[in-house]
């Protein structure tokens, strides 16, 4: 779809590194609600964290959709990401396309190649009442695929991955404003289920870093519920390729995020 109704390009030189003590809170948020044994390394995704410094996230909030939308995360992805890079001074260059109906966010950092693309799609609360979630078919991935299942995502989880991300989006803390947009209570940030996803592949494979992340969101994961991370293996070779399903309690598909790696 194209998105070519005004695009406005902005720049600034502030502090792009992440408070270490974001990135250890939620190192702990994530072993905690996947009850992993160990600490989990910090994901490439954790980058998103940066969307939360406030000159950021003052660019970011400007564009808002229009009265009786709502806004989705529709699709995400993280390119060569280091977001445990010590704090420092440098430029970052935020793109901005949108439409009405569509928003694209491209945030990248020069100097070392860094880039993070965010896609929104604004859309009326009866479509969101009227969206049936998905099916996961067990065709999607091999017999015996490796699971892992979180602990609930309650809503006081998920206000301490807000605080941690600086996310704006009543959604997801304000059940209020959750009910108003069509959804039946508040519901865990697309973000958060990448995060979480990576984490939880990094461990199970082995890997210390992914090169790369994609994320599709698919339906919302309801707050005081369970997801399960399916794992799905699709290639090998220099460049190996992991792709998991985050599913809900029902089967339903929230999420389909792929991980690019060195090998696996």
């Amino acid at each position: 779809m194209m998105i070519a109704e005004h695009s406005v390009d902005r720049a600034f030189n502030l502090n792009a590194g992440i408070a270490d003590e974001n990135l250890q809170a939620l190192v702990v948020l994530g072993r905690s609600l996947l009850r992993l044994p160990t600490d989990p390394v910090v994901p490439t995704s954790a980058m998103a964290l940066l969307l939360g410094v406030p000159e950021l996230a003052a660019a970011l909030t400007s564009d808002q959709p229009r009265e009786g939308l709502c806004t989705l995360h529709e699709t995400q992805r993280f390119l060569d990401c280091r977001p445990d890079t010590p704090s420092v001074r440098k430029a970052i260059t935020l793109k901005v396309n949108g439409s009405s109906d569509v928003a694209q966010y491209n945030v990248t950092l020069p100097e070392t190649g860094e880039a993070m693309e965010t896609r929104l799609r604004y859309v009326p609360k009866e479509t969101v009442r009227a969206t049936k979630a998905p099916h996961f078919h067990g065709r999607l991935c091999s017999d015996g695929a490796l699971r892992l299942q979180t602990l609930p995502l309650s809503a006081a989880r998920l206000g301490e991955y807000v605080a941690l991300a600086g996310d704006a989006n009543p959604i997801h803390v304000d059940r209020t404003a959750a009910k108003h947009a069509g959804f039946e209570d508040v519901i865990a940030p697309g973000m958060m289920l990448c995060i979480l996803a990576e984490m939880a592949c990094c461990k199970a494979m082995q890997i210390a870093r992914m090169e790369e992340v994609r994320a599709r969101f698919l339906s919302p994961a309801l707050a005081g519920q369970p997801v399960t991370m399916i794992f799905a293996p699709t290639s090998g070779g220099p460049r190996a390729k992991m792709r998991v399903f985050v599913v809900g309690p029902r089967e339903e598909l929230h999420a389909i995020v792929d991980f690019f790696s060195a090998r696996f």
